[in-house]
Parts: structure tokens; C-alpha cells; sequence
């Protein structure tokens, strides 16, 4: 007897301890970085001073730069990771819709084409607050993975339904939607203060890693899925 969600909770492990891994090194890096520069700085000659400036922020700014686009590439990975097991959840179920020839119905793709297919074959509806949460993190990835995670700031208010913000007693409107903004603001991922963007860190990483278990744990729990015999070969991570 086992839990067929095991392999998904040891996979989302994984990626817990590789971003822990990551973090450190990332910080042990910039810590040696700017110890060393700090060291260098007290023997740079007046005469070098500014491109030693320049060399100094430079670096700096790609050490800075670095991480946020190894954490944007983890939640583009997090997402395929949920999006498959959540297909090869229904494929081990064997779930089936019956469709006639004159039905037209959009099956979906990808998490919707899994949605459908547990609601209608197996009359399971996943959480209502997961399936929110799932969908803004789609978003966030879509933006990422066609290189779009930047936003219009706009002076005055020419689009439907922008998100209004104040800046040094300035109003600017973005494009972007109402839901997906406030999502970005409750993670602390949605940057204002120049070119508005979002900002993948590694606390959201480490958030999507716990909301992964708890979106599977939930899922084998309602499904009574969490302690059963597996019938076919394999494992449902497999």
C-alpha cells in the first residue's frame, strides 16, 4: 500500500532543496563578490576610481540580474511539472468524456483539458481557491516564457480597466488584470518603482513548491487517492 501522489510530493522536494541549494550559493557568491571588491576599493587610485565604480556596479548588477531570471525559469519548470501530473493524474484514471459528432465541445488543453475531464468524468471539481491560484500562476508563466513580464505605464487612463497607481504623488495606469495585479501585489512580486514588472524571487519559488503539495495532497484526499493499491506499473509521478 501507497500513496500514488508520493513521487510528486518527493519530486516537489526536490525542487525545495534545489532552490535552498541555489539561494545559498547565490549569496555566498555576492557575499565573496563584494567583500573582495571591498578589500580592492581601499588600493584603487584616484585616477581609476570611476571605471572601478563603473566595473563595481556593473558586476553587481548582473549578480543581481541573474537570479531573478533562474527563478522566472523555475516557475515556468514548476508549471510544466503541475500541468503534466495533472494530465497523467487523468490518464491513470482512465477518464473518459463521451462527445457525439454533432457536440461542440472545447475540451481545452493542458490544466483545462484536466479540469474538464475530472469534472465531467469523475465529477471531481478541483478547489475553487487552488484553481485561482493555478490559473495567476499561468499567467505569470505565459508572460515569462514569451519574454513579456514587463507592463505600460501609462500617464493617463486610456485603457479599459487599468490598475491605477500613485508614485511620488503621480498617477499612472498599467495594463494589466485587476486579478492578476492583486495576486502580484499580495506575493510581493509586482515592481512600480521604475518599469512596472514582475519580480520573481526566491520566496515565491519556495511558496509555489508548498502550494504544489497542498494543491496534490488535497487532490489524492478527495479522490481517496492518498492510500491505495497501484494497479498498473509505475507510479503516478512516473
Amino acid at each position: 500500500m501507497f500513496s500514488p501522489f508520493r513521487m510528486i510530493e518527493s519530486e516537489l522536494e526536490q525542487m525545495h532543496n534545489y532552490l535552498n541549494t541555489v539561494h545559498s550559493l547565490l549569496e555566498e557568491h555576492v557575499q565573496k563578490f563584494t567583500t573582495s571588491m571591498d578589500e580592492a576599493a581601499n588600493h584603487v587610485s584616484d585616477k581609476e576610481k570611476d571605471r572601478f565604480d563603473d566595473y563595481y556596479s556593473d558586476t553587481l548588477w548582473e549578480l543581481d540580474s541573474f537570479p531573478k531570471q533562474l527563478y522566472s525559469s523555475f516557475v515556468v519548470s514548476w508549471y510544466s511539472f503541475v500541468e503534466h501530473q495533472l494530465i497523467h493524474l487523468c490518464e491513470r484514471l482512465d477518464l473518459t468524456i463521451t462527445v457525439r459528432i454533432q457536440d461542440r465541445k472545447d475540451l481545452g488543453t493542458g490544466i483545462h483539458r484536466a479540469k474538464k475531464f475530472l469534472k465531467e468524468a469523475k465529477d471531481y471539481t478541483i478547489d475553487n481557491e487552488h484553481w485561482k491560484e493555478l490559473n495567476s500562476i499561468a499567467k505569470i508563466r505565459n508572460k515569462i516564457a514569451h519574454g513579456s513580464i514587463e507592463f505600460s505605464l501609462l500617464v493617463d487612463q486610456s485603457t479599459t480597466n487599468p490598475v491605477e497607481i500613485t508614485r511620488n504623488g503621480e498617477t499612472y495606469y498599467i495594463e494589466i488584470e485587476q486579478d492578476l495585479y492583486r495576486y502580484l501585489d499580495e506575493r510581493g512580486i509586482f515592481v512600480s518603482e521604475s518599469r512596472p514588472s514582475i519580480n520573481i524571487t526566491f520566496d515565491y519559488c519556495q511558496h509555489l513548491v508548498t502550494f504544489g503539495k497542498i494543491f496534490f495532497s488535497k487532490i489524492g484526499q478527495d479522490l481517496k487517492l492518498t492510500s491505495v493499491r497501484d494497479k498498473k506499473k509505475g507510479d503516478l509521478a512516473s
